[in-house]
C-alpha cells in the first residue's frame, strides 16, 4: 500500500519545491501537482518533480527537495 500523504501538504511542497524553476519546465507539472487527488498518483507524480528539479538543478539538488517533502510529508 501507499504510504498515507496528505494531498493537500503535497501539493503545497511541490509548488515550493518548483519556485525557482523556469516557467516552461514547471508549468506542466504544476498542472499536474494542481490535479492530484489520490495517494496512488504521488509516486508518478514524485518521479516527475525529481526529473524536473534534476534537469534544472541536478540530481544532488532534486534529492534533496524530495528529501525535504518526503520528511514534511511523514
Amino acid at each position: 500500500d501507499p504510504p498515507d500523504v496528505d494531498i493537500q501538504q503535497a501539493r503545497r511542497l511541490c509548488h515550493k519545491a518548483l519556485t525557482d524553476v523556469s516557467t516552461l519546465d514547471k508549468t506542466k507539472l504544476l498542472q499536474r501537482v494542481d490535479r492530484l487527488q489520490q495517494v496512488d498518483d504521488w509516486q508518478g507524480l514524485r518521479c516527475a518533480l525529481f526529473d524536473v528539479l534534476s534537469q534544472s538543478h541536478g540530481q544532488s539538488v532534486a534529492r534533496a527537495r524530495l528529501d525535504v517533502i518526503d520528511r514534511q510529508l511523514r
